[in-house]
């Protein structure tokens, strides 16, 4: 008997020696190498245009440096039409890490997205993604890499301090702005909506917008269904000019079609030549 027992733990140790053997003839595969190897691009910043009729927001999963997925809701719910622009590394990402995006849409689930990017908070590409609808996974896109502007003086038309949007074409979309501050270089973003209808006419003043004095600007047009629309064309920020930039949205065919116009004069702030002062 104690024979038969001694076999037995013989062979099952040989068996767990086989085994063991086997495994670590395995390629070892990390989280880190595995998500490596569909890196896209680095970016700094990810965009989410929510184009679909429910309430959705984004989603960031990234590998942290242990190796384990972590995830944050880059909330709260965004309602139709809401474009949404961040830094990753102001979220609260780790440079340097692998990060991929969902969409989370209320009362449906989530909706992933399959490309990883690496956080590089130097790069001034960032990723663009839209929920267009809820009926498959395909309608939560990557929608491809966008340059953030960087403002140089040499690029500048003018100095203003209003914006006017004229928007002609036959669907809804909305006036965007993006700034360099004049104190720490930081690109920044907003929307100047909700959405306007055909032959909408708005103003803005960009200092009341939260725009800094001094800042370099630049402007898009965010179209529904179709996506954005940018102007290269960069001007610097005074509260005091009397000058504003006049854009046109006209159709949606090609970028042309969102157009700087003119220079034109506030009526109610009187214009000033140089070395005037005011009384």
């Amino acid at each position: 008997m104690q024979q038969q027992l001694n076999r037995l733990e013989n062979r099952m140790a040989q068996n767990h020696n086989e085994i063991l053997v086997r495994l670590d003839s395995l390629p070892v595969t990390s989280a880190n190498s595995a998500a490596s190897q569909k890196v896209v691009a680095a970016i700094s910043r990810v965009k989410f245009a929510q184009d679909a009729s429910v309430l959705a927001y984004l989603v960031a999963h990234w590998i942290d440096t242990d190796g384990s997925i972590k995830m944050k809701e880059i909330g709260p719910y965004k309602a139709v039409g809401t474009r949404q622009e961040f830094n990753l590394v102001d979220e609260g990402l780790p440079e340097g890490a692998s990060v991929k995006f969902s969409s989370y849409v209320a009362g449906v689930g989530e909706y992933e997205n399959e490309p990883w990017f690496r956080i590089d908070s130097s790069e001034p590409n960032g990723a663009a993604f839209r929920q267009t609808g809820t009926a498959f996974k395909g309608w939560f896109q990557y929608t491809g890499l966008y340059r953030f502007f960087t403002a140089h003086e040499n690029l500048q038309v003018g100095v203003i301090s209003h914006v006017k949007y004229i928007q002609n074409a036959a669907v809804s979309a909305y006036l965007l702005v993006r700034w360099t501050h004049p104190n720490d270089g930081i690109p920044r973003s907003k929307d100047l909506g909700p959405w306007k209808a055909i032959a909408t006419r708005e103003e803005f003043k960009l200092v009341e917008e939260g725009i800094p004095d001094g800042s370099s600007v630049q402007f898009a047009s965010y179209v529904a269904g179709v996506g954005e629309y940018t102007s290269d064309l960069v001007f610097k920020v005074d509260s005091s000019a009397s000058q504003g930039a006049t854009f046109t949205q006209t159709g949606t065919a090609f970028k042309g079609f969102f157009t700087f116009e003119d220079l034109y004069v506030d009526p109610d702030r009187p214009s000033r030549s140089v070395g005037d002062s005011e009384k």
